[in-house]
């Protein structure tokens, strides 16, 4: 069973970048498990988010969406910082 992403992570990342609205998909290492953790600043935007992660969930479960069949090519090791990101 893959690990599942706490909402408190959620909730960090939200308040850390000012993104009242947070859905993360995280996939496991065998590609075959995943998990969505969703936050929402309000009630309102709690039941959004969740709304916005089943539909990613549906999509990957139906076929919408699935992994790529090779790894990506020229992928970085580190982290890419465009111009003009700010960061903590």
């Amino acid at each position: 069973m893959a690990r599942k992403i706490p909402i408190s992570a959620a909730r960090k990342l939200s308040e850390q970048h000012r993104m009242p609205l947070v859905v993360i998909f995280g996939i496991a290492a065998d590609q075959e498990h995943f998990c969505i953790t969703t936050y929402g600043a309000t009630k309102q935007l709690c039941k959004l988010a969740a709304s916005y992660g089943e539909q990613m969930a549906q999509a990957v479960l139906h076929g919408t969406v699935a992994a790529p069949e090779t790894e990506p090519q020229n992928f970085p090791d580190e982290p890419v910082i465009y111009a003009g990101e700010r960061h903590a």
